[in-house]
């Protein structure tokens, strides 16, 4: 007999929770009796007695051991383990301890970098604790300067919403400092750009450069898609490709799967590149509060902005 899952807490916010474990008959007996017992992070917590009848094989119910106070931001290690079955002492005691350590869903500000003290070391640990985790709140992440050579992917996940905004932002306020670099490709496939949004909403950037690199054809830098809404791009700067010839493969700014509603870019600096901006909604359904204002769209090979079956736009003061 031994614990054989910890149900929960696993995707949980701060807070008094209950604790759940089944255990797995791996004898040749049924099992009509069991003690339980468990500690979360070495403190023994109150031993659970079950009674009942478990066949060979078989796994229990989902049974509530008790509760605990959980916090935010702390790593909790949950121990469980069997002892007593039928009142006898267990001949394999190898199978019959479980631990699992689990967190709380994220909430507060949080540091990238490469240094001791960071709390992640790129964007993309950061974004698989938010997502391991969960959301639980309002998320800062403040990036300490570096090249971050990675390729950003942001889906929609419960708990993202207008309470809860994600919000990656420069320490030092100076785009320049943070750079996203990704190398451009021969690759294809739904996802080539350094930063995608596949549904994400209530996403915001702050001073970031999100760069392609190299000669390679397929080099689009931040795509939008399947309904990602809400988000915004302030102060940043997206480098495209120098191109010396047409590449619809090189867009800076790219929208072109589904409807991405409410999206705004703010004081930006769009460099090189197809098009600076690709914008297209559906011509079912149009896209609606797209803004484009105050930003800086520079050496584009084909046009600057393009947009399409989009309603209630808003482009202004850009040069």
């Amino acid at each position: 007999v031994g614990v054989s899952a910890v149900d929960s807490p696993s995707v949980f916010c701060a807070g008094t929770k209950n604790v759940r474990v089944k255990f797995q008959n791996f004898g040749v007996d049924t099992i009509k009796s069991v003690r339980i017992q468990w500690q979360i992070n070495s403190s023994t917590q109150t031993s659970y007695n079950w009674t009942g009848t478990l066949a060979p094989g078989a796994t229990s119910a989902s049974l509530v051991l008790g509760t605990y106070a959980f916090s935010a931001n702390t790593p909790y290690t949950i121990k469980a383990w069997t002892t007593n079955p039928n009142n006898l002492s267990d001949g394999r005691k190898s199978n019959d301890t479980l631990s699992v350590t689990r967190y709380a869903g994220m909430t507060g500000t949080y540091k990238i970098s490469d240094s001791l003290n960071a709390d992640f070391k790129s964007f993309n640990s950061a974004i698989a604790a938010f997502t391991e985790r969960g959301i639980c709140g309002p998320i800062t992440f403040k990036v300490a300067p570096g090249i971050y050579n990675e390729q950003i992917t942001l889906l929609q996940l419960p708990g993202m919403g207008s309470s809860n905004p994600i919000t990656f932002q420069s320490m030092d306020k100076d785009s320049s400092l943070v750079r996203v670099v990704l190398p451009s490709t021969v690759a294809t496939g739904n996802n080539n750009a350094a930063i995608q949004l596949r549904g994400a909403d209530y996403i915001h950037f702050r001073g970031i450069t999100f760069e392609r690199t190299g000669t390679n054809p397929i080099a689009q830098v931040l795509h939008i898609l399947n309904g990602s809404t809400h988000n915004t791009f302030r102060n940043c700067q997206m480098i495209g490709l120098k191109l010396t010839s047409a590449n619809t493969s090189a867009y800076n700014i790219w929208s072109d799967q589904g409807v991405d509603d409410y999206n705004e870019f703010h004081n930006n600096y769009v460099k090189f590149g197809n098009n600076s901006v690709s914008y297209a909604g559906l011509s079912s359904t149009h896209e609606v509060g797209t803004v484009f204002v105050g930003n800086t769209f520079d050496s584009a090979y084909n046009s600057s902005v393009q947009i399409s079956y989009n309603d209630a736009v808003n482009v202004s003061n850009n040069q």
